[in-house]
């Protein structure tokens, strides 16, 4: 039975795997599990914590199996996802078929790993409780530089090595032009240049006033 109140879903990003994730994918939607295994070349969730190439591809059946579970109750007014979760929106809104999405998170998955490997490798976390400043002065220390804060946007100006410089308020970027904080970097899957086919674009802070999403 539909709840009459609105409702909208958003799907999770990258770190949002649990330990039982595989038993409700194997439960509920086999035929990704099956395609997962076969476009990987191996089980992913047995190694979802080892590398983003399983990690991805992994959260993406999870959320879709999850959606199948619950699709009948919910009538959404809108989807949504995070990062990663933009395909299992796309996928539960119909604009993608699943095993579509899939095969895309695959691809996307193993070329963000090669990148990462390529580089010398590389990490995320996520800091908590912890003031701009602190984060900042933790960034420095180690030679990193701080993505997404959830406040006012940074650009970070490499100035060399790994020391940064956040510069967006001098760039002009630090806002849109309703005054709104925004994201450091978006991703949007659609038909960007009306030319009648899907675009996949990825863009960054610097050079925009503000990002797609």
């Amino acid at each position: 039975m539909f709840d009459s109140s609105p409702t909208a879903v958003l799907f999770p990003g990258q770190g949002s795997q649990t330990p039982d994730m595989r038993a409700l994918v194997a439960a509920v939607r086999p035929d990704l599990l099956e395609a997962a295994i076969e476009l990987i070349g191996e089980d992913p969730f047995a190694r979802v914590d080892e590398s983003t190439r399983f990690a991805q591809p992994a959260i993406l059946c999870a959320s879709l199996a999850s959606w199948t579970r619950v699709r009948g109750y919910v009538d959404p007014v809108a989807l949504a996802g995070h990062s990663l979760g933009e395909f299992s929106a796309l996928a539960a809104a119909g604009a993608l078929l699943d095993h579509d999405a899939l095969r895309l998170v695959v691809l996307r998955a193993d070329h963000m790993a090669a990148s990462g490997e390529a580089s010398g490798g590389g990490t995320m976390l996520a800091l908590l409780g912890a003031s701009p400043a602190r984060a900042a002065q933790l960034a420095e220390t180690h030679g990193v530089s701080v993505a997404n804060d959830n406040a006012p946007n940074l650009l970070f100006h490499n100035l060399s090595g790994k020391k940064f410089e956040e510069v967006a308020l001098q760039m002009g970027v630090a806002f849109p032009e309703s005054g709104a904080f925004i994201s450091g970097m978006g991703a949007d899957f659609r038909d960007i240049d009306n030319d009648g086919w899907p675009d996949i674009w990825h863009t960054a802070i610097e050079g925009e006033s503000f990002p797609l999403f």
